[in-house]
């Protein structure tokens, strides 16, 4: 690294501390079967008859996830005349929190601020705002490592709308490249299953509303302390 970059070394470590290692929750804290950092190992509690079984819409959506960025599909709900697909198990267990080299996460009906997260969707660069509904350990085949069963975390998540093109024009935030602060509408749009790998941090919301803009609103600030640190650096 340039020598110039090298001299925010103490910077860096005095804000973020010696357990720090990337700009995002998915630098720092894997959950999925190769992770070996502290937190929450994802193993299987309760006996096979005693897991609960998904909803046919979460069901497929786990499905679609374990899907990405696989061409062809290798995961499948029913036999398939190809031997290569797996059929996915609707079986699952239930977490209400989750805690990853510190950070916690939990469903929004256990803990509304720990619920709150950015995220992002494979094949999309953009940050979504949501909340968690649901955490749950499912047990998977996987590809390429000998065919062997591996446990994994997965959250579904309920999007918060994003602006239309009339209502970003009242977005203040948005003309600060630098500022990690959005508005979205306070309205949902679904849920989506993603691995913790697509969690990016939590946020902070602050109801907002102002008479040009019809229905509820949030002002939502990236909780991401790279993103806070840029904005000090700039600021300075």
């Amino acid at each position: 690294m340039p020598d110039f970059v090298k001299e925010f070394q103490v910077l860096f470590s005095a804000y973020f501390g010696s357990a720090f290692s990337g700009s995002q929750h998915s630098d720092i804290t894997m959950l999925s079967y190769m992770s070996h950092g502290n937190g929450d190992a994802p193993t299987m509690m309760e006996k096979p008859d005693q897991l609960a079984v998904l909803s046919t819409e979460t069901y497929q959506d786990l499905i679609s996830c374990l899907n990405e960025e696989l061409s062809p599909p290798r995961y499948c709900s029913q036999p398939s005349p190809h031997p290569d697909m797996w059929i996915v198990d609707p079986r699952v267990q239930d977490k209400q929190i989750v805690t990853m080299n510190g950070v916690t996460f939990a469903c929004v009906s256990k803990h509304v601020g720990n619920s709150c997260i950015l995220f992002t969707m494979v094949g999309d660069n953009l940050q979504h705002a949501g909340e968690i509904q649901r955490i749950f350990i499912h047990q998977w085949r996987a590809i390429g490592l000998n065919t062997e069963f591996v446990m994994e975390i997965f959250f579904v998540i309920r999007q918060f709308q994003a602006l239309d093109d009339m209502q970003a024009a009242y977005d203040l935030y948005h003309r600060f490249s630098g500022l990690p602060c959005r508005l979205f509408s306070r309205q949902f749009m679904g849920d989506h299953v993603i691995r913790a790998q697509n969690i990016v941090s939590h946020f902070a919301g602050c109801p907002y509303q102002r008479p040009e803009l019809s229905g509820q609103f949030l002002v939502v600030l990236s909780l991401n302390r790279v993103s806070v640190l840029g904005v000090v650096l700039t600021a300075g």
